[in-house]
C-alpha cells in the first residue's frame, strides 16, 4: 500500500506551504471532506479516548464520525515509527492507541495521507493485522483543486 514520491510538482506545493501547521490543516480539512456525509455535526473532532500504549494522558481524534469511527490525517511524507517525529517518525504509538480504542468500540479506524506518503512496514503490519483499521490515499488532483482553491484556510 506504500507508495512513493511520483508528482514532484505536487510535493514541493505541499512542501511550500508555511507555517508548518498549514500542512496540517490542508489534512485534516481534506480528512473532513473526504467523509462529509458522516460526520458528526455537533462536534467534529468528537471526545478524547484513552492512551491504550500509555505514550500519552489521551488522544484527541481529528475527525469522529456518526458511527463513532475515527478519521486521522497525517500529511506527511514519511508515515514510520520511531522517535523523529519532526521526519514523521514517531506515529506508530498515536496510530497503534487509534487502532486499539477502535478495536475496543467496534469501530473504525481510518488514517488519511496524500498520495505521495510512504508507509513504513512497522507501520503497515498494524493495519494489515486489523481489519477494522484503514488507510485512506488521497487524490491528487484533490489536493491540487483544495490548494488552488485555499478552501482550507
Amino acid at each position: 500500500m506504500a507508495s512513493h514520491v511520483k508528482n514532484a510538482g505536487l510535493q514541493k506545493q505541499i512542501d511550500a506551504l508555511t507555517p508548518p501547521d498549514q500542512k496540517g490543516k490542508l489534512g485534516e480539512y481534506l480528512a473532513r471532506e473526504r467523509f462529509k456525509d458522516q460526520l458528526k455535526r455537533d462536534t467534529i473532532r468528537g471526545k478524547n479516548y484513552p492512551s491504550f500504549t500509555e505514550s500519552a494522558e489521551y488522544r484527541v481524534p481529528d475527525v469522529t464520525l456518526k458511527n463513532n469511527d475515527i478519521v486521522e490525517s497525517k500529511f506527511m511524507k514519511n508515515i514510520a515509527a520511531g522517535d523523529r517525529p519532526w521526519e514523521g517518525a514517531g506515529m506508530d504509538l498515536q496510530i497503534k492507541d487509534g487502532i486499539e480504542y477502535t478495536r475496543s468500540t467496534r469501530s473504525n479506524y481510518h488514517l488519511v495521507v496524500p498520495p505521495n506518503a510512504t508507509i513504513s512496514p512497522e507501520i503497515q503490519s498494524m493495519f494489515d493485522a486489523a481489519d477494522h483499521a484503514h488507510i485512506v490515499q488521497l487524490s491528487k488532483a484533490k489536493i491540487n483543486n483544495t490548494l488552488a482553491s485555499k478552501a482550507y484556510l
